[in-house]
């Protein structure tokens, strides 16, 4: 018994060793430039979620229904982390897109880690794809699957990668750790479907383009 029970351990780690290495070191060390978002009111946390740096004076990529829930109750205030466990004062809301779920921030920092874009990407079915940020607050996680579909005339990435509540606003990274969707939401019904706004929406969105 003790033996099957060593063997099961050895394999157990050979598998956990793998999932680990599965994910590329161009994505891993990103983690730095993830953000978790949490929403407060009356010093009690009522909602999370994720989201990502993208200039190094301090502009935050998430959801536009993260940010959302600032407006769902008296005195709520933003609170920013990241993943070494410092906090960024929050600044202003830079846009905002409802109907793609996608919004910019400001953060009050200079020189911050930053995550690269995947300009003019033309994402394929069936391509690796890792996601950082925080489910259930379980602040910087990683998960990892492949893209299962590209839906709709705006491109949403539909992703097996397991994202849960809290990961709203996550960087999608393809494997060499460039930015290619933001995590939007999750079919609870349903096992591993779930989608990202394409990356290009986050360039229309700071440039103008979108209202």
């Amino acid at each position: 018994m003790r033996k099957i029970f060593m063997v099961f351990l050895v394999v157990a780690s050979l598998v956990f060793s793998s999932a680990y290495a599965e994910v590329p070191d161009a994505v891993r060390t990103n983690r730095s430039a993830v953000v978790t978002i949490y929403i407060q009111e009356n010093d009690k946390q009522v909602s999370s979620g994720s989201g990502f740096i993208i200039d190094s004076n301090g502009k935050v990529v998430t959801n536009a229904h993260v940010l959302s829930e600032l407006n769902n109750g008296k005195g709520r205030t933003l609170l920013v982390k990241m993943d070494n466990g410092s906090w960024l004062i929050p600044g202003n809301l830079l846009a905002s897109d409802a109907d793609m779920d996608i919004a910019l921030f400001s953060v009050s920092a200079k020189n911050l880690p930053v995550l690269r874009l995947a300009k003019n990407y033309i994402p394929k079915e069936g391509e690796d794809i890792y996601v950082i940020g925080s489910p259930m607050g379980l602040e910087t996680s990683f998960s990892s699957g492949i893209i299962s579909g590209i839906r709709g005339s705006d491109g949403f990435l539909q992703i097996t990668a397991p994202i849960s509540p809290g990961s709203s606003g996550s960087p999608v990274f393809n494997a060499t750790g460039e930015v290619i969707g933001v995590a939007t939401m999750i079919m609870k019904e349903s096992q591993n479907i779930n989608f990202a706004v394409p990356v290009n929406y986050i360039y229309l969105l700071s440039e103008g383009k979108k209202e």
